[in-house]
């Protein structure tokens, strides 16, 4: 009977760290988006008026069809390390930004989330045998 309650206050603990780490990592992501580099990084794109190119394809787009995406993904492909990498990654220098298209944003995404994935994957299998072989 204690084990259960030390399990359900030890679920509930993590529940909690969980919720409030979206909720850190919502607000301090729609912040950045008022952040300057990103507005610098806009005007360097922009070669002439209403019309920016994508750093990837080098097409011509109105500036509804570009986003500013972070070279360095903001959190890492290994995942989350801690929060001051995570803010200094996400309120970078405007060099640490590009202007892409969205088709070429959508991609690297993709690349990104794939590898991210792959290696949580192999993360998890470790974790796994690592528990299996004590």
């Amino acid at each position: 009977m204690q084990q259960q309650c030390h399990q359900i206050m030890a679920k509930k603990q993590q529940d909690f760290e969980t919720k409030r780490k979206q909720f850190v990592t919502s607000s301090l992501r729609r912040a950045s988006l008022r952040w300057y580099a990103r507005s610098e990084c806009l005007k360097l794109a922009r070669v002439e008026r209403g019309l920016y190119k994508c750093s990837m394809c080098e097409g011509l787009f109105k500036q509804r069809d570009i986003d500013i995406d972070h070279i360095k993904p903001v959190v890492s492909l290994q995942g989350f390390t801690n929060w001051d990498d995570f803010i200094n990654r996400l309120l970078c220098k405007p060099e640490e930004l590009q202007a892409l298209c969205k088709s070429c944003h959508f991609s690297k995404s993709l690349v990104e989330d794939a590898t991210r994935a792959s290696f949580n994957a192999q993360a998890k299998e470790k974790a796994k045998q690592k528990k299996k072989n004590k």
